[in-house]
């Protein structure tokens, strides 16, 4: 991993780079909780893949279309965050804020969502198959058109979810889990 300040990501970013992948950042002294604070940052197709990301304030940043696949984004808060189309293949977001954020047409694949929330999140088109989603707070979340095929899902609850058009759990894993129609599953059970 290469350490690197938040004032170098957005030099170099501002200067035209835009392949980050593998920083982990130093800690911001002026920040009592998060590790680094990219408020409201302008990072549209942005590489952080593979990146250490825990602890980081991207709430209201930009990062539609970037690159987060293996990223860690543990306890990062990406409240009101436009993550449209972005690439976050196998993205750890345990205990990451995601509430209204946009999600539309992201690849998610093998995203883990665990202890976490996303509630008036807008996660349509979005393929999130293989994710694992525990404990997690869906409350308002739009998951309109979404490929949930192979995921393991553990303790969440769509019945307050928005799902209209293609929605699929096919060869799904489910415990404790409430679907959209509010049929109540107590597993564990997997769906073929």
């Amino acid at each position: 991993m290469i350490e690197m300040t938040k004032e170098e990501l957005l030099s170099r970013y501002a200067a035209g780079e835009r392949n980050f992948s593998a920083i982990k950042f130093r800690a911001d002294s002026e920040r009592r909780f998060y590790r680094i604070d990219l408020h409201g940052a302008d990072l549209r197709g942005i590489n952080l893949s593979g990146s250490d990301l825990t602890f980081t304030d991207l709430r209201e940043a930009n990062l539609s279309g970037a690159i987060l696949s293996g990223a860690t984004l543990t306890q990062s808060d990406l409240r009101e965050a436009n993550l449209e189309g972005v690439i976050a293949v196998g993205t750890m977001l345990g205990r990451a804020g995601l509430s209204l954020s946009s999600l539309c047409d992201a690849n998610l694949t093998g995203a883990s969502f665990l202890q976490g929330g996303c509630s008036c999140a807008d996660f349509t088109g979005a393929n999130m198959y293989g994710v694992t989603m525990a404990e997690y707070i869906v409350d308002g979340a739009d998951f309109s058109n979404v490929d949930l095929e192979f995921a393991t899902i553990i303790k969440v609850d769509f019945s307050k979810a928005d799902v209209r058009g293609f929605f699929t759990f096919q060869q799904a894993f489910f415990w404790q889990v409430t679907l959209p129609n509010g049929v109540y599953i107590e597993g564990p059970i997997f769906n073929p």
